[in-house]
């Protein structure tokens, strides 16, 4: 990738490369847009092969953060953390609270919360050395799983004009804290899911709990279903798996789930497949915690109400795509664009 972007006003704001030698701590801390508000999005830590891919995946989560606030109409930019180590073996606190220290550092321009290897407990350690911390006091991933499902539903109800999930085949690829949940909100409505995992523990949860079938890590793109729910990492949908999916819909949880979002965007609509756009789709989690920046604390009513209204926004996505011709995610990214522009 470019480390400088030539999207035209739309580039970032701000990267910060975070090294800390006492702990070992390696971040980078990518601020896309703060126009809306305060650049918010969770932190993550993996075991980047490489600084690059380390960047290159904070910058792609921070510009998608953008779009998430956006079609969500909260009063929020985008930004994202990435912490490069492995979660199991190096989050100790003290690499926590350098971290803490970094974003504390920046004044507020970002806050950070709980992501992939980063989660609850690790936050809490977090806000013990930075104020700009949110998503402690509610668990953001049954409204993540529950706006998930909505979009789902929205797609079902455009591709086949029947929004029952009832015998519906789904392939839901990732069943960690987010995918785990969506799973019994499925077979709750009567869907049949075939899942896959790296973690064998989560998938015999899934059976015992919700009697699933199983696939390999590189099987489930191959499963014939009616939806296609990616809610593992980033990137699943690539020049490989385009041509192997055989379901109809992909909408799923995970972020940035086309490894190209134009061009595969592309190939998606060429291939008759309807995608639900992921910043939409998983904007459930913001919507429940993301108040916090701003000091609203909204009820669960008021929460079910908003996250459900996920189903009407893409339901309008995908009306707007097939009366243009053009691929959803294209339109989705013009119109939260839009949004910023005219704030601007």
């Amino acid at each position: 990738m470019e480390i400088f972007e030539t999207d035209p006003g739309f580039g970032h704001e701000r990267v910060t490369l975070v090294q800390h030698r006492e702990t070992g701590l390696r971040a980078v801390i990518a601020i896309h847009d703060t126009t809306l508000g305060p650049a918010a999005g969770g932190c993550r830590m993996w075991p980047y092969p490489n600084d690059r891919q380390a960047l290159a995946d904070a910058m792609r989560l921070s510009k998608a953060m953008t779009w998430k606030n956006a079609m969500a109409d909260m009063p929020l930019g985008g930004g994202k953390a990435v912490i490069i180590g492995n979660p199991r073996t190096e989050g100790s606190a003290e690499l926590l609270h350098a971290f803490g220290a970094a974003v504390e550092s920046l004044g507020g321009a970002y806050w950070t919360a709980e992501d992939v290897g980063v989660g609850l407990e690790a936050i809490r350690i977090v806000r013990q050395t930075c104020r700009y911390t949110f998503g402690v006091d509610r668990d953001p991933s049954p409204w993540t799983a529950r706006g998930t499902l909505m979009a789902i539903l929205a797609s079902v109800q455009h591709v086949f004009d029947d929004d029952s999930l009832d015998g519906r085949r789904i392939a839901v690829q990732g069943v960690g804290n987010v995918g785990g949940q969506l799973v019994g909100m499925l077979t709750e409505r009567g869907a049949h899911c075939v899942v896959s995992d790296v973690n064998e523990t989560a998938i015999a949860a899934m059976v015992d709990q919700y009697g699933v079938e199983v696939a390999g890590i590189d099987e489930i793109f191959d499963v014939p279903c009616d939806v296609f729910a990616p809610c593992a990492l980033g990137g699943a949908v690539d020049d490989d798996t385009i041509g192997r999916l055989k379901a109809a819909i992909i909408a799923g949880s995970a972020n940035n789930q086309l490894a190209d979002p134009h061009r595969h965007g592309e190939l998606l609509h060429e291939a008759g497949i309807t995608f639900a756009p992921d910043f939409v789709a998983n904007s459930g989690g913001m919507l429940a915690v993301g108040g916090e920046i701003h000091g609203v604390d909204h009820t669960d009513a008021e929460l079910t109400e908003m996250v459900d209204g996920i189903r009407t926004r893409v339901n309008a996505i995908l009306r707007r795509a097939a009366a243009a011709d053009r691929p959803p995610a294209e339109i989705a990214t013009a119109m939260a664009r839009d949004k910023v522009l005219a704030a601007r």
